[in-house]
């Protein structure tokens, strides 16, 4: 945005930006808290530069207005009310004994037709699972089950694989500007191309079928970003409608179209001949690694449609969504962050059903002091405070700066290390000797150094109180340095 708008030296390019979400979802999934925004480690050397950039503009978001009020969960039932308690309290790790109980009693029960997963209230409900090849298992029967009790067969759409072989690395000796090997395309042997056929999506690394076993009516998933106003998304949920197809290189059946009913996308598409929200889905090739039984990895070129079946989706596949019903397997869960996500998904209690136990321990016993978790969750109550007062206008003049850690320490020092915001958690409430420190170095100011200064060696000091960093500004066009 940056580089679009002409303002290299301004955080988006100048332009406002407003964030929306919620710390107690599930982290990134490489890396985990390590790798995210309030992790005490992420910014801290010159190692990852462009996570240094990104923590020191997240610590420039110093307006923040906390949304209390539960939209998803809205019913006024009693067991709404026990789900939307249980719910926030699992976002601290902080489960009661009653919200344990009650969480016991939205497991599935076979006995009982409403709380069966062959109800068909929940039959065909998509189920979020912890682990890909759970998700891949649950696909495979799912389909299967759903061609024989609607009367179908399922039709078996292949990849169109090609090998990719790279040259040779140029020797020491030879053309040392040449950085990039070249790759060329290879048709690969039909016993392998038999065995990358029969392999699950999550064998690869772009989670791309290289087989596609479907039928009329049957739940996918959309699994790429094609065209956002289209709502042809990553994520995008919805029904097989029919097919065109073809035959491949290595006479099997491939798709050239599929035609997908979405279910609920955020707005309604029409395609010329096609009914309302049916959108073709046109097969896309990708350069993925894929590992064979013998233990081979092996870079293949393939060309298929990015769909999967929609019968079970892992928890961070989930995100973002709001499900009735909701079916979740959090057996497998590996923290308090995995339950909550999996289990908010729900807009209900009595839509919400548990396949099997839980961990209880995942969502007990409190988050503790230690974390960048426990540490952003207060850190945002201050600067909604500090927001909250300044739109009353009665926010102290003493109060003021750009970046969140002399915002906070400006609000402590005024206020009282013993003061804590309105409607703060116990599990986020502070002792007056807790330092508070920032996750973020002190005050930092950037300059562009002149191209001299690129190549010239850092001159070198004995004694430094914080570590010398360099890194790229946002469009990685120039070298800054902290000062």
């Amino acid at each position: 945005m940056a580089t679009a708008l002409n303002q290299p030296l301004l955080p988006f390019g100048g332009v406002s930006m407003i964030f929306a979400g919620d710390f107690a979802q599930l982290p990134p999934a490489m890396g985990g808290e390590s790798v995210s925004l309030y992790s005490h480690t992420i910014g801290s050397s010159s190692s990852d530069q462009q996570a240094s950039i990104g923590k020191y503009l997240w610590h420039q978001v110093n307006t923040v207005v906390l949304l209390r009020k539960n939209c998803q969960q809205a019913g006024d039932s009693d067991r709404d009310i026990k789900f939307r308690q249980a719910l926030e309290h699992m976002r601290y790790k902080k489960c009661t004994t009653e919200d344990i109980t009650f969480l016991r009693s939205l497991i599935s029960d076979p006995s009982n037709e409403s709380r069966s997963i062959d109800n068909p209230h929940f039959r065909n409900t998509s189920i979020i699972l912890t682990y890909n090849k759970h998700k891949d298992v649950a696909n495979e029967l799912g389909s299967k089950r759903f061609a024989a009790e609607t009367g179908q067969v399922l039709t078996h759409f292949f990849s169109d694989d090609e090998q990719v072989v790279f040259d040779e690395p140029p020797s020491k000796t030879h053309d040392r500007k040449c950085k990039r090997r070249k790759a060329t395309k290879h048709q690969i042997d039909d016993q392998v191309q038999q065995q990358l056929w029969k392999q699950s999506p999550s064998t690869n690394t772009m989670q791309i079928p290289a087989t596609l076993s479907l039928c009329k009516g049957l739940p996918v998933m959309i699994r790429f970003n094609g065209a956002t106003e289209l709502c042809i998304t990553k994520g995008q949920e919805g029904t097989v409608h029919g097919w065109q197809a073809r035959k491949g290189k290595h006479g099997q059946l491939v798709l050239d179209v599929l035609y997908v009913k979405l279910e609920k996308p955020p707005t309604d598409v029409h395609f010329k001949d096609l009914p309302l929200n049916v959108v073709p889905i046109i097969p896309n090739t990708r350069r993925i690694n894929c590992k064979l039984p013998d233990d081979r990895i092996i870079q293949i070129s393939r060309t298929q449609v990015e769909v999967l079946p929609n019968f079970a989706m892992t928890d961070f596949a989930s995100q973002g969504k709001t499900r009735d019903p909701n079916v979740a397997d959090i057996y497998n869960s590996r923290d308090f962050q995995a339950i909550y996500t999996a289990l908010s998904r729900s807009s209900s209690a009595d839509g919400t059903m548990i396949l099997q136990g839980f961990n209880v321990n995942h969502i007990t016993g409190g988050i503790g002091n230690k974390g960048g978790y426990h540490q952003e969750l207060r850190e945002m109550e201050i600067l909604n405070d500090i927001t909250k007062l300044r739109a009353d206008h009665k926010l102290p003049h003493s109060i003021i700066g750009d970046l969140r850690g002399s915002l906070i320490q400006q609000y402590r020092s005024h206020f009282g290390n013993r003061h804590t915001p309105e409607e703060l958690h116990d599990s986020l409430v502070w002792d007056a000797d807790e330092k508070f420190e920032s996750t973020l170095d002190k005050e930092i100011s950037w300059k562009i150094l002149a191209e001299k200064e690129k190549t010239k060696p850092p001159a070198k000091k004995k004694q430094s109180v914080t570590p010398h960093i360099t890194c790229f500004n946002l469009n990685m066009q120039h070298l800054v340095t902290k000062e």
